[in-house]
């Protein structure tokens, strides 16, 4: 089975779902209930199947569970026929799934209609999802309303996307930006901002660079944010030196970080 990752860019939306569903434990019984009529077992046992890497055993039981109204079953079969290429059935329980609230599919549908260069449809989507809380949608959102020349819209998401404490956000964005032929674009308004002093952009800025692997440049921006008492940043600059080859300096920045982040809480 593919390594799991949250990062819709890099894989396809199945192994995303696994991953974002959690974990399932196999219980006696289950197949015997799910042929019996069960939902709740019918959608366990695909999912079971599912994280086996069983996709062809998987899919009747989502299905049959997904037919039957089961919301979370809609979710995995939408990832499920994502990653087997048919995009359309796809979308179609995605949206189902959406629709009836669920913020995972939501963001799937909107990361889907995105990567269809559905922008204007895929916006609603991903907003709800954020709005709702699911992480990995600001970031998406981000990208997509940078696609719709709503540029200072952009920005504020990302930023929002630096203030969450999901260490996996910045290098989805980075990724995601990079895919998309927006980091130029992205990179230009953060860095108009920072010149002009704006301390959160020195920090996303600099953030994103390193993942651009553009050490001495992220470097000097996280330093300069880091002096204005950006605390996110700190952590950021000690993980950029760490990865370079400096480990002393860099404990010193974990410590500093460790510090700040003590003094800010209650």
């Amino acid at each position: 089975m593919m390594i799991l990752t949250v990062i819709f860019v890099i894989v396809p939306l199945g192994p995303v779902f696994r991953f974002v569903a959690g974990s399932s434990f196999k219980r006696p019984g289950r197949r015997l209930a799910a042929a019996r009529g069960d939902v709740d077992a019918m959608r366990a046992l695909g999912f079971d199947l599912l994280i086996a890497d069983r996709l062809d055993k998987a899919e009747p039981w989502l299905r049959r569970a997904a037919e039957l109204g089961d919301i979370t079953a809609m979710v995995y079969l939408g990832g499920l026929l994502d990653e087997q290429g048919e995009g359309q059935e796809a979308e179609h329980w995605l949206r189902l799934s959406a629709q009836a609230g669920n913020t995972t599919a939501m963001y799937g549908l909107g990361f889907r209609l995105a990567k269809e260069a559905r922008a204007e449809e895929a916006e609603p989507w991903l907003r709800r999802a954020a709005e709702s809380g699911e992480t990995f949608s600001i970031s998406t959102l981000g990208v997509v309303l940078l696609a719709l020349d709503r540029g200072k819209e952009a920005e504020q998401w990302f930023r929002r996307a630096a203030r969450t404490d999901d260490p996996d956000l910045i290098p989805a964005l980075a990724h995601e930006l990079h895919e998309s032929g927006h980091a130029a674009q992205a990179e230009e308004r953060l860095r108009r901002e920072a010149e002009d002093g704006d301390v959160e952009a020195m920090a996303v800025l600099g953030a994103l660079l390193a993942q651009w692997d553009r050490g001495p440049e992220a470097e000097s921006w996280l330093r300069r944010a880091v002096e204005a008492g950006h605390t996110a940043a700190t952590f950021d600059l000690a993980v950029l030196l760490d990865e370079s080859g400096r480990p002393e300096e860099a404990q010193e920045w974990y410590r500093h970080f460790a510090e700040s982040s003590d003094q800010a809480m209650p």
